[in-house]
């Protein structure tokens, strides 16, 4: 089988718990009926693509350069997540998930 060699990548994987809105649809239902709708918790876990003071975006695939895209990766399923719904949020590097190639075990710690 041949060795494949990936390019180490310089970011962060996260696991971020946070609050989002819910769409409910375009039922019809009583003001009553609505009021046990509200916000939805949510788990989104990716590379950190961006972050500033305001949101964090997270993508879940990231695509090493291969033709069409070679001078660069290319990233997909990317969210934004705005600070203020961030209920907690842990951070990895990702070079930490990496020795010479092989995975290793790694602790849990918040940033």
């Amino acid at each position: 089988m041949k060795k494949i060699e990936f390019p180490k990548l310089n970011r962060e994987v996260a696991i971020i718990h946070w609050e989002d809105s819910y769409n409910h649809g375009s039922f019809y239902r009583s003001e009553k009926e609505w009021k046990v709708y509200g916000l939805v918790n949510a788990i989104t876990v990716g590379m950190i693509l961006d972050e500033d003071q305001r949101k964090i975006n997270i993508a879940t695939d990231y695509f090493y350069p291969q033709p069409p895209a070679e001078k660069e990766g290319a990233f997909r399923n990317v969210v934004s997540i705005p600070k203020v719904n961030i209920l907690s949020i842990v951070r990895y590097p990702l070079s930490s998930f990496y020795n010479q190639g092989k995975p290793v075990k790694i602790e849990q710690k918040k940033l």
